[in-house]
């Protein structure tokens, strides 16, 4: 219901990271279709997943439309990279979705191999036995790993390549519900705030992956 406003996240759950203040921007120039899509009641929906812990600080976990859903479990990219990273063979890795018809989406890695090394796909499967079972990539491919100039890793070109049709695209196209805080107050208090996905799917708590801390300021 587009109407009603989704729930706040527990406490160590990961969710859709809202903010709310001052500083947060207005509208996209022009765009009212744009503002639409990340903006509601004056909270700004960034996109970014992430996770509370109970000293409050907030941990990103992924980008909301990089989640691969598998299986009915939400896939976070950057964990499965940053793992396959580890590997003395890996130079660069990206993780993306690709379609399958018992599953919905599955894991594939796509790995750059350091110059002058060679590896197999039963080098990293081996590797990946470390990972739990349903975070394991089920696709190996060995192929260059596109960065624009500010070094980001082009996952839409890599989809379009291995035909990476994304499923939850089409979940995040509606428009954003309303967002609840966590904390009572004034509005114009800066507020971060967790939302559950639309599909209702049951959250996994995760460790951080990004190694990135948030301090949130709340003004009274």
């Amino acid at each position: 219901d587009r109407g009603r406003a989704a729930p706040a996240v527990p406490q160590g759950g990961v969710g859709e990271l809202c903010v709310k203040g001052p500083g947060v921007m207005v509208c996209y120039y022009h765009n009212p279709e744009a503002t639409a899509e990340v903006l509601k009641d004056g909270w700004l929906r960034t996109g970014d997943m992430a996770r509370q812990d109970e000293e409050g600080f907030i941990f990103l976990v992924d980008r909301k439309k990089d989640v691969i859903i598998s299986g009915g479990e939400n896939l976070y990219p950057v964990q499965i990279e940053d793992f396959l990273s580890a590997y003395p063979k890996v130079h660069d890795v990206a993780v993306i979705g690709l379609p399958d018809a018992r599953l919905g989406e599955i894991a594939a890695a796509i790995i750059q191999v350091k110059q002058g090394m060679t590896c197999t796909e039963s080098e990293i499967k081996q590797f990946c036995m470390d990972l739990p079972r349903y975070k394991r990539p089920r696709k190996i491919i060995f192929a260059d790993i596109p960065r624009n100039p500010t070094g980001k890793i082009e996952k839409p070109k890599l989809r379009e390549k291995y035909c990476g049709v994304r499923l939850v695209e089409a979940q995040n196209q509606a428009e954003p519900p309303s967002c609840p805080s966590f904390f009572s107050g004034a509005d114009e208090s800066l507020r971060a705030v967790f939302l559950h996905s639309r599909t209702g799917r049951k959250r996994q708590s995760v460790s951080p992956v990004s190694f990135l801390r948030f301090f949130c300021y709340f003004f009274e």
